[in-house]
């Protein structure tokens, strides 16, 4: 009887802590603009994309608001989501909840002058932008698609301009 009663137990306890939502970041319904802000200032500091001549910054007169001297950050959801050379398959995708960051300066690498920030969610990107400082240029939740898809839909990179500019 003893080891029933264990065993009973045992499985309540497992069952619970597998429907229990842990390490999962927060949806977009439940995120703020300052919590995004927050994830973007941590991704600043982890992974960076580098293009097959080993550059990770990049200069860019071609994107609608994005010009100028750049780095691409990605949390480790995206990173792992990318080959063992650091690049992203054609017709390949992120996986939810990746993060990527476009860290844009006035002068490298002293100053930064806006973030870039592209969130998957339920397979589709959200887009926003930031000021060094956090202040809003246009949040993830008002960004529909048409303010950004223009320039982003043409590539086989999941949306990412960067990979087909700088491979």
């Amino acid at each position: 009887m003893k080891y029933i009663v264990t065993i009973f137990f045992t499985a309540v306890i497992l069952l619970y802590a597998c429907t229990k939502d842990v390490g999962i970041l927060p949806q977009a319904a439940q995120m703020t603009d300052s919590t995004l802000f927050a994830m973007v200032t941590t991704t600043t500091t982890q992974y960076s994309y580098k293009a097959t001549n080993g550059d990770s910054v990049f200069t860019s007169n071609s994107f609608g608001g994005h010009t100028g001297q750049y780095s691409l950050r990605i949390n480790k959801k995206a990173f792992d989501a990318m080959t063992a050379a650091g690049k992203l398959p054609d017709n390949g995708t992120f996986p939810d909840s990746s993060l990527l960051v476009k860290k844009m300066y006035t002068s490298f690498p002293s100053q930064v002058d806006q973030y870039a920030v592209m969130y998957k969610e339920n397979g589709a990107w959200r887009w926003a932008k930031y000021g060094a400082g956090g202040n809003v240029i246009q949040s993830f939740k008002s960004a529909s698609e048409s303010d950004c898809i223009g320039c982003h839909a043409a590539n086989t990179k999941d949306r990412v301009q960067t990979f087909g500019e700088h491979p």
